[in-house]
């Protein structure tokens, strides 16, 4: 389920329509935190993609000029990269969230 309201989200992206791009994924967030036994049993997917769907979430919050859930979703992202042992400075993910120190 949580897959087709990504897709929702990557098509509202197509369409323009970030806002509720990012309601969708939202919503996608929070159905795999919720269902993350069902999403862990291949965490080497399951950890990259909350990651960075934290990460796309802060960057979109960021831009809206709503810095205190920007940085709440970008350490979620930072987070979940650490657990899943991803180097997030490497990877060029921390750079946002530098922006708040």
């Amino acid at each position: 389920m949580a897959d087709i309201h990504y897709q929702i989200c990557c098509a509202l992206l197509d369409q323009d329509k970030q806002y509720e791009a990012m309601q969708r994924l939202e919503k996608v967030i929070y159905m795999m935190n919720q269902n993350h036994v069902h999403y862990k049993k291949d965490s080497n997917l399951y950890l990259p993609r909350v990651g960075s769907y934290y990460s796309l979430l802060g960057q979109f919050y960021y831009k809206q000029q709503h810095f205190e859930n920007a940085h709440k979703c970008l350490e979620a992202a930072l987070s979940v990269w650490q657990e899943a042992g991803i180097d997030a400075k490497e990877q060029g993910y921390g750079t946002t969230l530098e922006l708040f120190h």
